[in-house]
C-alpha cells in the first residue's frame, strides 16, 4: 500500500466516522426551505472565513453541522460562497430566521463552530455581534448560550465572557 493509498483510506475512515456518529438533527433542518438552509450554512461558514485558514477540526465540525441541517455538498463550496453574498441574500437570511428559537440556534451553532479551536478573534466577535444586534437578541439568552457552549466544550469562561459583554 502506498502512502497515498493509506492517506485516502484514512480520509475514507474519517468520513465513515462522521457518518456513524452524526450530530443530532439541527433545529433548523425541518423549519427552513433549501434556499434558507443554504444561506444558513454559508453564514455559518462566514465565521470560519473570519478566522482565516479553516482547520481540520473546524472543517469536520462544519461537515457534521451540514449533515445535521440536511445539506449535501462539500464544505469548501459553502466557504467559497461567503465571498459572493448579495445584499438580497443577507436580507433573506436575516428575515428568514423569523423566530428567536431559530436565531438563537444559529448563534449557538456559529459560536460552537467559531470556538472549537481557539478563542474568538475580533472579526468573529464583530460578526456575531452584528447578527445579535440585527435580531435584538436578549443578553441573558446569549449569556445562557455561552454558558452551555463553554460547558459542552469544557472551556473556562471567565475571560471570554468579559470579551463578549463588551460587544453586547
Amino acid at each position: 500500500m502506498t502512502d497515498q493509498s493509506i492517506n485516502n483510506l484514512m480520509e475514507f475512515l474519517d468520513v465513515a466516522k462522521l457518518k456513524l456518529n452524526p450530530l443530532p438533527t439541527s433545529y433548523i433542518a425541518d423549519k427552513a426551505d433549501e434556499y434558507l438552509k443554504n444561506l444558513y450554512a454559508t453564514m455559518l461558514a462566514s465565521v470560519l472565513v473570519a478566522n482565516g485558514m479553516v482547520t481540520d477540526n473546524e472543517n469536520r465540525l462544519f461537515r457534521l453541522l451540514l449533515d445535521s441541517i440536511g445539506l449535501e455538498g462539500e464544505t469548501n463550496s459553502f466557504i467559497s460562497n461567503v465571498n459572493h453574498f448579495t445584499q438580497k441574500q443577507v436580507l433573506d437570511f436575516t428575515k428568514g430566521l423569523d423566530t428567536d428559537d431559530k436565531r438563537l440556534n444559529f448563534i449557538f451553532e456559529i459560536l460552537m463552530l467559531a470556538r472549537i479551536n481557539s478563542p474568538l478573534n475580533d472579526k468573529q466577535l464583530a460578526l456575531i455581534n452584528e447578527f445579535c444586534n440585527i435580531w435584538q437578541l436578549d443578553t441573558n439568552d446569549l449569556m445562557l448560550l455561552n454558558f452551555w457552549l463553554y460547558t459542552i466544550l469544557g472551556i473556562n469562561t471567565t475571560n471570554e465572557i468579559i470579551s463578549i459583554r463588551k460587544y453586547l
